[in-house]
């Protein structure tokens, strides 16, 4: 039997996710700066003073539609890492999944979104990005870190390949997000995985 406390916590939890599809709609159609959040309480349903108390404010229901709407990089380590492929093939699948990741056009415009908002509050904007990176990078130095052919070769920490792969692997997907100009869609990750082993003395 569902206690009134658990039927409570559900209905929550639908009107969070009827907030997050009806906020994200509107910020890719209207544009952030357009669309208030008495705007997103009429598509959803739902009060304005529930939207308060589960995201605070604009800016952090912002943030709940872009960490809902995207795939981190964390996850896409972790579940690759999860696999025990050989090296060269995980690494191909996660710069695989990455690309992919940031090709998406609802991804672009939503980064675009936080990059716009870094002009009146790039506290906000840092501190999410930060974030979200860092997770990323501890999680990627950590499959590193487990690896045995990166303890045989000793030549970069963990940390320092992490650091490494995702300036190599997403540096033009990161510029198309930011400029807007969609870049050749034909970059060759393998080549690009195979030169990063290569560079840190971890062919195979």
């Amino acid at each position: 039997m569902w206690s009134e406390q658990d039927c409570a916590d559900a209905r929550l939890i639908r009107r969070r996710t009827a907030f997050i599809e009806a906020a994200r709609e509107a910020f890719l159609s209207e544009g952030f700066e357009r669309t208030t959040l008495a705007q997103v309480v009429e598509r959803a349903g739902g009060s304005l003073a529930t939207l308060y108390k589960l995201f605070r404010s604009k800016e952090g229901l912002l943030t709940a539609v872009v960490e809902e709407t995207t795939v981190s990089g964390e996850e896409i380590v972790r579940d690759v890492g999860a696999k025990g492929l050989p090296l060269l093939d995980s690494l191909t699948l996660m710069a695989e999944r990455f690309q992919q990741a940031f090709g998406e056009t609802s991804s672009m415009a939503l980064f675009r979104i936080l990059i716009a908002r870094s002009i009146d509050n790039d506290d906000f904007v840092r501190e999410f990005c930060e974030e979200g990176m860092e997770r990323a990078r501890v999680e990627l130095a950590a499959f590193f870190a487990a690896r045995k052919e990166v303890a045989a070769a000793g030549a970069n920490s963990p940390e320092e390949l992490a650091g490494l792969f995702f300036a190599l692997i997403c540096h033009e997907h990161l510029l198309q997000t930011i400029s807007g100009v969609t870049l050749d869609d034909s970059v060759d990750v393998a080549m690009r995985v195979r030169f990063f082993l290569r560079g840190a003395a971890l062919a195979v």
